[in-house]
């Protein structure tokens, strides 16, 4: 995991996919105490992020995903992960 800071505020580069599929419709933050204490400080302030959270969710068929998800927890469930 590696860290970088914007103008806005501090984000953080994960291993996984949030970066891309939460992209710039929020914040991500360091896991300690005092990463989310400023971030939550910066949101009282009323830092909002660059694109607003609900007009990024249209971007995503939420049917298929749903039957994506369905479909990995039956493969775990049936013993064939």
């Amino acid at each position: 995991m590696t860290c970088r800071s914007t103008r806005r505020l501090p984000t953080r580069i994960t291993r996984g996919a949030a970066n891309e599929v939460i992209a710039d419709a929020s914040f991500l933050v360091e896991p300690t105490v005092e990463a989310l204490t400023a971030q939550l400080d910066a949101a009282l302030d009323g830092a909002r992020p660059p694109t607003a959270p609900a007009e990024h969710a249209k971007r995503y068929d939420w049917d298929a995903i749903a039957e994506q998800v369905e479909a990995v927890y039956r493969r775990a469930i049936d013993g064939a992960w």
